[in-house]
């Protein structure tokens, strides 16, 4: 850990990074030092104060949006059980977490050589990454989970309707 140019409680923690950015993403999501944190991907853009979403914390293990499209059809997760867009993401430091994101990042370099079923090693490998993954182990592991409604992962490139002020878009586009 590295001083953030002198600014008080900033540090910088340093990685190896390898050639897979999805796995990155987990591995360094399983460092984060803080009792609560907020994960933003790096196409995310923060248009208002998000901050109240820790406290979401106090009831729940894990925030987290719905993906904008149908999951995959894992044998072992409910139909019903929608697949989750893993851009934008709060957690509570517990136990319960720390196996989901063990398992979580486990499961998604698995299906990277071994497709457990129809779709899941290319969705790995490609656009929907490591959300497939993602779905299956918060199902298996029973996490108290809260669903963030689309103002906190406004994904422009999909259709969507907002009944609020829109606090984070997320995705590459103009």
């Amino acid at each position: 850990s590295v001083d953030a140019d002198g600014v008080q409680g900033v540090s910088i923690e340093r990685f190896e990074q390898s050639t897979n950015p999805y796995a990155d993403k987990i591995a360094n999501m399983r460092r984060s030092p803080f009792e609560r944190t907020i994960y933003l991907d790096s196409d995310t853009f923060v248009v208002d104060e998000i901050v109240h979403v820790l406290r979401l914390l106090d009831c729940y293990d894990i925030a987290v949006a719905y993906a904008p499209y149908r999951a995959l059809a894992d044998p072992e997760v409910p139909t019903a059980f929608y697949e989750f867009n893993t851009g934008v993401i709060a957690w509570r430091a517990s136990d319960r977490m720390a196996a989901f994101m063990r398992s979580w990042e486990e499961t998604y370099l698995a299906w990277l050589s071994e497709e457990p079923f129809p779709g899941a090693g290319e969705a790995s490998r490609g656009g929907r990454a490591d959300q497939p993954a993602f779905r299956r182990c918060a199902w298996q592991h029973g996490l108290r989970l809260f669903v963030l409604a689309p103002e906190y992962n406004f994904r422009a490139d999909y259709p969507a309707m907002v009944r609020e002020r829109v606090r984070v878009i997320h995705g590459r586009h103009e």
